[in-house]
């Protein structure tokens, strides 16, 4: 994935047929990535934000050779806006013409990374909270340990402290003495 600065006119975006220009919805950078990462989430290069790549707008894009500059970057329509129009041209079967057969293989294989992708994801999300899962099965064997051991050295304070109630309670300098005799 390739980013660049609105500020800067020396980062200026050379944006292709098959890619997507969107920006980050945290920091307003704009990125450009491939049109196969379309609905997958991409970390933004600047602020480290999960952003999903959103659908291809429909509007025309510039030819490769000829860069936007910074300033007519910051004039383009926003990435929710596109996201909102219709489906790419290529997609959508032209009247009186069979569908496009070539378009429809090019969606399936976009359906199927994105696809692979959210299953990716998903098992990600599933393993770390099976690992948290697990460290809190391993805190709460430890905290039940704890709680013995809290129990044992409590019981073993009240014997010492009747121990000692009840040698108080004897005469103190009175031996008793047994003599058998």
């Amino acid at each position: 994935m390739s980013a660049a600065n609105h500020q800067s006119p020396a980062n200026s975006l050379s944006i292709g047929s098959r890619d997507i220009l969107f920006e980050c919805p945290a920091c307003h950078k704009s990125l450009v990535i491939d049109e196969a990462a379309q609905g997958m989430i991409v970390d933004c290069p600047q602020c480290r934000t999960s952003v999903i790549v959103p659908p291809k707008s429909t509007a025309p894009t510039p030819p490769a050779p000829a860069p936007k500059p910074a300033s007519s970057a910051a004039s383009a329509p926003s990435a929710p806006a596109a996201a909102s129009e219709t489906r790419p041209a290529a997609e959508a079967p032209k009247p009186g013409s069979e569908p496009n057969v070539a378009a429809s293989l090019d969606r399936l294989v976009t359906l199927s990374n994105q696809l692979k992708e959210l299953q990716t994801q998903r098992t990600e999300i599933a393993t770390n909270v099976a690992a948290r899962l697990n460290e809190v099965n391993r805190q709460m064997v430890m905290l039940a340990r704890q709680e013995t051991a809290h129990h044992q050295v409590v019981s073993q304070l009240i014997e010492i402290i009747q121990q000692l109630k009840g040698n108080a309670s004897k005469p103190a300098g009175k031996t008793q003495v047994n003599f058998k005799g």
